[in-house]
Order: C-alpha cells, then sequence, then structure tokens
C-alpha cells in the first residue's frame, strides 16, 4: 500500500521540575507529616500500576527521607484488579515500572485479602487490604490526573489509590459496580481515608510532555480539598490532538502503561462521557499491545480493528478480570483482526466510509502519550499550518511495511520513539 503522511510537530504546555526530588524533600519539610512517626514504625508505600515520569526518584527520595528517621518503609502494590490482582503479577507489574527490591532497598509486600471498611449512605461498600491495616502508617503516591471514565471534581489521584488501589479487585468492582455515571471516588475515599492511617499523600501533576510539574506532600486532612485544585492544574496542561474529526485514526501501540484503558479516551475521543469534545474518528486501528502490558488488553473494544499479532498477545484472563473489576466489559470486545499492520490500515480506511478516489483525512500517533509528534495525510496539512504552536514537515514521509507487512515506525529509530514519560 503506498501511503504518505507529513510528520507534525505541536508545543505542548511544558513546565517541567528541574528536580522532582528536590521538591519532594521541600515538601516533605513544610509538611511535617512525620514528626509524630516513632522511630522504627513501619509505613507502606502504596504505588500503583501507571508509568509517570521520574516517579523511581521520587521514591527512593522518599525512602531515603524516612530512613533518615529511623522510619522502615515498605511498599504495598495498589492497583486494584491490575496484575492478575495477584501478588506476583503486580510485583511484575512494579519491576516494569522499574521497582524491584533490590534497586529501592525494601520490602514489597503482599497486599494480602481485601478488608470491608463499611458502606456509604449510597450503598456502595469500601475496602482496604489487610497490608494497609497491618503496617503503622500509609503514604500512597500518585498521579492526580482525569480518569479514563469518570467525570467530578475528583478523578485519578490519592482517593482513588485509598478506594480502588488498596481496595484490590473488590474495592475495584465495588466503586465501579454504579458505573462512570455514578462517581463515588470522593466519597469511599474520604471514607477510606477516615478508617485507614494515612500519614500523608504524595501528589504528583504531569505536563502536557507528561514530565512532573508538581509534587506536593498532602497532609490527610487537606487531601480531598488539594485534589480539587491539582485536577484542575493537570486538565489545564493535558495534551490533545489538534484536530476536530478525522477519518481513520491509527494508534501504533496500546497498553496498560500508557492508559488505564490502553489508549486515553481523551485523546482518541472514545470511551468517556465529552470524550469527543476535541477530536474525534470515523475508524480507529491499533496495531499492537505493548509488553510491559502483560497482556492486558482493556480498551482494546474501543478500537474497530486490530492486528493478529495484538491479538495474539492478549491474556485473556487478565483481561476479563480487569474489565470486570470496572464493570465496563465492552472494553474487552474483540474487534476486527487484520492479518498485518498494512491490512489493519486498509481495513480501517474503508471502514471509515471514504471513497478511494476522495483525500482522507488520516492520523497516525505512537500512542496516547505521546502527542507532540505525529503524522497526518494531506487532506489535514492545511488545516494544522493554520494552527498556532503547531508545525507541519514540507515534505511527506512514506510509511513502509515489511515483508510480513508490518508497519516500520516512522517516531525513530528501530521503531522506538522518544517517549515523554
Amino acid at each position: 500500500m503506498a501511503l504518505e503522511v507529513f510528520r507534525v510537530r505541536q508545543k505542548l504546555h511544558s513546565a517541567p521540575l528541574e528536580d522532582p526530588g528536590r521538591s519532594l524533600k521541600a515538601s516533605l519539610e513544610k509538611a511535617k507529616a512525620f514528626s509524630a512517626v516513632p522511630s522504627g514504625a513501619k509505613v507502606g508505600i502504596a504505588l500503583g500500576s501507571r508509568r509517570i515520569d521520574a516517579l523511581c526518584h521520587v521514591v527512593k527520595c522518599l525512602i531515603s527521607y524516612l530512613e533518615q528517621r529511623g522510619i522502615k518503609p515498605v511498599v504495598i502494590p495498589a492497583m486494584g484488579s491490575h496484575g492478575s490482582a495477584r501478588p506476583k503479577g503486580q510485583f511484575s507489574i512494579l519491576s516494569s515500572l522499574g521497582f524491584s527490591e533490590s534497586s529501592l532497598g525494601v520490602d514489597f509486600v503482599d497486599p494480602g485479602r481485601p478488608v470491608k471498611l463499611g458502606t456509604l449512605d449510597s450503598g456502595v461498600d469500601v475496602f482496604t487490604c489487610e497490608a494497609a491495616l497491618k503496617v503503622d502508617g500509609i503514604i500512597p503516591v500518585n498521579r492526580v490526573a482525569p480518569h479514563t471514565g469518570f467525570v467530578g471534581p475528583v478523578q485519578s489521584g490519592i482517593l482513588k489509590m485509598l478506594s480502588v488501589g488498596l481496595g484490590g479487585p473488590a474495592g475495584a468492582r465495588s466503586i465501579h459496580e454504579p458505573g462512570f455515571g455514578v462517581n463515588v471516588i470522593e466519597g469511599a475515599g474520604v471514607f477510606a481515608l477516615e478508617r485507614v492511617n494515612v500519614l500523608a499523600g504524595v501528589a504528583i501533576v504531569e505536563d502536557g510532555l507528561k514530565k512532573i510539574s508538581l509534587v506536593e506532600v498532602i497532609p490527610p486532612e487537606e487531601i480531598d480539598r488539594k485534589e480539587k485544585i491539582l485536577l484542575a492544574r493537570a486538565i489545564s496542561m493535558y495534551p490533545s490532538l489538534p484536530i476536530d474529526e478525522a477519518d481513520v485514526l491509527i494508534v501504533e501501540e496500546m497498553g496498560k502503561d500508557i492508559s488505564g484503558t490502553g489508549m486515553d479516551p481523551l485523546v482518541i475521543g472514545r470511551g468517556k462521557e465529552g470524550a469527543s469534545e476535541n477530536f474525534r474518528a470515523k475508524s480507529l486501528a491499533v496495531l499492537s499491545l505493548t509488553p510491559a502490558s502483560a497482556g492486558n488488553a482493556t480498551g482494546v473494544g474501543l478500537a474497530d480493528v486490530i492486528t493478529k499479532r495484538l491479538y495474539d498477545r492478549i491474556d485473556f484472563e487478565a483481561t476479563m478480570r480487569n474489565v470486570a473489576a470496572s464493570g465496563a466489559r465492552e472494553r474487552a470486545k474483540i474487534p476486527a483482526v487484520a492479518a498485518s499492520d498494512e491490512e489493519a490500515i486498509k481495513l480501517a480506511i474503508e471502514r471509515s466510509g471514504v471513497s478511494g478516489s476522495e483525500p482522507f483525512r488520516l492520523v497516525m500517533i505512537k500512542n496516547t502519550r505521546s502527542l507532540s509528534e505525529f503524522f497526518v495525510s494531506t487532506a489535514l496539512t492545511d488545516e494544522l499550518q493554520r494552527k498556532p504552536g503547531v508545525f507541519v514537515e514540507e515534505k511527506p514521509t512514506r510509511v513502509d511495511f515489511d515483508e510480513h507487512g508490518d508497519l516500520i515506525s516512522p517516531f525513530g529509530e528501530g521503531g522506538v520513539v522518544n517517549f515523554h514519560f
């Protein structure tokens, strides 16, 4: 298939911290969160499954700060149903993110059974894990950002980690069961906050390039109020495609390390209320699943076409466990499966309804985390050249495929793009 595209670069909101570790230490000193914690206390650092820029550096600085005060930190996975809801799978996810007992110098703790903390007035049960109740205190470390399904003043962040992450599969099911139209994250998070000894929350906000823009230590009594402020800040810097509509969107890779739904609904315009307000595509093809997803293909149902190599990587048990916990089972539906990348792109173009003679509006992205560079067909170049902060190369790039019909990635040498993690 002969296909020529134009490389586009857009200026995203950039406000990175020069040294996130130093900012963390300054915030720790200001919060005085651990002044009353006795020497020898065991404190659990709750970590999730999302890839966050410089998170390893931040966590190492937090561990160092605690150890200097005679506190013994341990790591507790706070991932809800991710990693097949099993310690081995969750430790494997942490390893894929750069965390290990040897690299951090601390023990990793099995979350244990979910423990019911009580029931909200709405009838929603709130859970935590055994490990969170056995340590002397908890420090959840999480990114504050828009959620892939829920809307409202509190979405992804510290409160969600307390109610869903530490609640394990039972917590994930309970919070998601009412559906994305009913956001109980705030109520459940505050409920857990009042019943689990949370010493402080470490909140992280990313800029448009997915670099850490803010890291703040928040005392437990301030978490609910501050999260709302930080979410508004995160939304103000959130990246998107500078296009209203396309016939075809090609996503080179999806994965749980990229988004909770494999592809960010706010980028692809599917899978969340209001997601299509900024961008929408008639047809969506996805070519591969990241290795770090460990077979969890949650979100594959948002696509219209996938490749056989993506399909062959799917761990159906892990995927179904994840979507069952979220209640969004449609995210696991299997789209049309094409034999190769080339066939998938052809099928996506055909499905969009454009005839062979008319120009079609095609967008190709590496993944939904990397939006500073992408490719478009000729039909979109004039529109993009009029956009402020958007630069379109004058000469086209030819899209090539190998002998198996798989894409030779245009996003960097060897098909590896420079991720903005």
